[in-house]
């Protein structure tokens, strides 16, 4: 896909695979990117699975990676190999077990992290996804997923009509109208930021990443 491509692997864990994993994958195994993974579908003997990941271009590495997945079909590319680490941690959207209604804000591929919880229905999920129009930017099978969460509990702001809004006020909004315990942001460092500092004049409790790397 022009703007993101999904990442499809079946590996063995020791575990199963449960909402807030992530791995790192590396194309050379020597540099590695974490990503969280979006959803996996049925389990198999001795923890085979397979686990998907979505991948947008945010950078040098990620916008050559998707390059090679939509270019090269040739599977003696070197290019086509992936090698794939677990984590040993889970993250901060894990969190989210901890209560019973949360309002997620999500930028661009930040949806990544947010589909295991949207599928499995960890709780009552209120969903804002920001993004520039998500059928022609995402593949069919992202899109469908996420089109499955209740439309009432689903606000899809364009970016490419509606241009880009103020991240922090849409969420105290989104929070308020929804009567959320708490938000959490899957965002870069600038939207995590806009979001967090709105909830916090507003006393409303946010979750995001800790950029410290």
């Amino acid at each position: 896909h022009p703007a993101a491509c999904v990442v499809t692997f079946t590996a063995w864990f020791p575990y199963p695979l449960v909402p807030g994993s992530a791995v790192r994958i590396s194309t050379d195994a020597c540099q590695w990117h974490p990503f969280a993974i979006a959803w996996t579908e049925e389990q198999t003997w001795y923890g085979r699975c397979t686990a998907t990941i979505i991948v947008a271009k945010a950078g040098d590495w990620t916008a050559k990676f998707i390059a090679n997945a939509a270019g090269s079909n040739n599977s003696s590319n070197r290019n086509n190999r992936l090698w794939i680490r677990r984590t040993s941690s889970l993250g901060f959207m894990y969190t989210i077990r901890n209560f019973d209604r949360v309002v997620v804000m999500a930028t661009g591929s930040g949806i990544g992290p947010v589909c295991p919880h949207l599928i499995s229905g960890t709780c009552d999920i209120f969903l804002v996804w920001v993004t520039p129009n998500p059928i022609d930017s995402y593949p069919r099978e992202t899109c469908t997923k996420i089109m499955a969460h209740p439309k009432h509990l689903t606000q899809i702001w364009n970016t490419d009509t509606d241009g880009y809004p103020h991240l922090g006020k849409l969420a105290v909004r989104a929070a308020t109208q929804f009567q959320a315990e708490a938000v959490f942001v899957v965002s870069n460092q600038a939207g995590t930021e806009q979001v967090q500092t709105a909830c916090r004049i507003e006393r409303v409790t946010c979750f995001g990443a800790t950029f410290d790397s």
